[in-house]
């Protein structure tokens, strides 16, 4: 078990320039739970997924279990590198899967998967093609299962959500103004 209660990631792949090769697999085989205060200078992530504008990264990430319990925290954050923050289309080799855990959104102003970086791969006609069967449980107030930026849909890509993409989301019992 891994416990973030301020700001900071839990597991993160990084490969922030295009030049940064990395391949192989980020597993999170237990549970991280997200607890932080959600004010302006915390904020906590479960898995970050820093990519760059170009395809110089070749993963496999599972997913796992994570409690997302404070406020204002990811699940799992999929952005571009930290150079150049470029919203891009270009084709994504990272395969994020969740297949073997569930984000579980308590809290407040959370997000189960929040997306600012393009995941389709080569030829795909989907962004999120690369994004494999999430479990999502939103059981928080105002908390989003999967969030695209608006820079991204600024993007001429579209995103759909499938049965491929999405395996469960379900709203339980404390879930308020939730989407």
């Amino acid at each position: 078990v891994v416990t973030v209660t301020d700001t900071g990631t839990a597991l993160q792949l990084n490969a922030p320039e295009k030049t940064m090769a990395v391949s192989g697999n980020l597993i999170n085989s237990g549970t991280i739970n997200l607890n932080s205060p959600g004010t302006f200078n915390y904020h906590a992530t479960g898995m970050q997924i820093l990519l760059p504008s170009g395809e110089s990264a070749k993963a496999n990430v599972k997913i796992g279990n994570i409690n997302v319990n404070g406020k204002n925290d990811d699940g799992v954050y999929i952005r571009s590198g930290f150079y150049g923050n470029i919203y891009s289309d270009v084709p994504s080799n990272v395969i994020l899967d969740g297949s073997d855990g569930v984000i579980t959104l308590n809290g407040e102003r959370n997000q189960g998967v929040s997306i600012s970086r393009y995941m389709g791969s080569a030829g795909s006609t989907n962004g999120l093609d690369n994004i494999k069967n999430l479990n999502i449980i939103v059981n928080g107030k105002e908390g989003v299962g999967i969030g695209i930026s608006p820079a991204e849909l600024t993007q001429s890509n579209d995103y759909v959500l499938n049965d491929k993409v999405v395996k469960s989301i379900v709203f339980g019992p404390n879930s308020r103004s939730s989407s």
